[in-house]
C-alpha cells in the first residue's frame, strides 16, 4: 500500500459523463476519494451541498480565497469555483488517491504551480452525441447549452496537454479504461534517481 496517495486531475466537457464515470470507478477501486469543490453557483435540483459540491455564497468565497483555502479557484459560466487545500491533503495523507474534477483553465492553473498530479481528459465520441447528452439532462437553457458546446470546443482542444484522454464511449469500457490508469500509476517507478544498467559490465 502506498505510504501517501496520489492526486488524479479530470477534466470533460460539460455533458461528457464525468461525475457518472468518477462514481463508477469510486465502486471499482476503494482507494479512490472525489474531492468536493465549492462553487457559488445555485443547486440543481438533483444535487446535494456537501455531496455534488460545497455550495457557498459570494462573501463566504471571497473570504475562503483570502484565508488562502484554496488550490486554485476560476470563474466559469458566471459562476466561482475551487479546491480545497485542505480536503486534498487529508485524502492524500491517508494513502488514498483524490480524484479533483476542474475545467481546463484549472487545470492549466495547476501546472503553473508544477502540482505533481495524473491528469486525465475525457472526451464524448462526438459534439454531435454532447449535444445530445446536454439536451436529455435538461437542466441548462438553450442558451447556456450554446454556451456550453461553444466552450466544450475549446476544451476538447486542449485535451492534448493531459497524460491522458479517455473517449467516454461507452460506460463499462471508459470505467475500465480509467481503473486501469489508476493501478498502473499505483506501480509506476517513482523513483527519482533511477538505478541505470552497467553496460561496462564484461561478457
Amino acid at each position: 500500500m502506498l505510504n501517501k496517495g496520489l492526486l488524479f486531475i479530470l477534466s470533460a466537457p460539460a455533458g461528457a459523463g464525468k461525475t457518472t464515470l468518477v462514481r463508477e470507478l469510486q465502486k471499482k477501486h476503494p482507494l479512490v476519494k472525489k474531492t468536493i469543490s465549492h462553487t457559488t453557483r445555485e443547486k440543481r435540483t438533483d444535487e446535494i451541498d456537501g455531496i455534488d459540491y460545497h455550495f457557498v455564497s459570494d462573501q463566504k468565497f471571497e473570504e475562503m480565497e483570502k484565508n488562502g483555502e484554496f488550490l486554485e479557484q476560476v470563474s466559469l459560466f458566471r459562476a466561482r469555483y475551487a479546491t480545497s487545500k485542505k480536503e486534498i491533503e487529508e485524502i492524500v495523507s491517508k494513502g488514498m488517491h483524490a480524484i479533483l474534477v476542474i475545467d481546463t483553465k484549472g487545470f492549466f492553473l495547476l501546472k503553473e504551480k508544477n502540482v505533481k498530479m495524473i491528469s486525465i481528459f475525457i472526451t464524448p465520441p462526438s459534439i454531435q452525441e454532447l449535444d445530445e447528452r446536454l439536451s436529455l439532462r435538461a437542466s441548462e437553457s438553450q442558451e447556456q447549452k450554446k454556451e456550453r458546446l461553444e466552450e466544450a470546443h475549446y476544451e476538447l482542444s486542449q485535451a492534448p496537454y493531459y497524460d491522458y484522454i479517455v473517449e467516454n464511449d461507452t460506460l463499462e469500457h471508459a470505467v475500465e479504461v480509467l481503473h486501469s490508469i489508476v493501478v498502473a500509476e499505483e506501480h509506476k517507478n517513482s523513483t527519482e534517481e533511477r538505478v541505470e544498467y552497467d553496460r561496462t559490465v564484461s561478457l
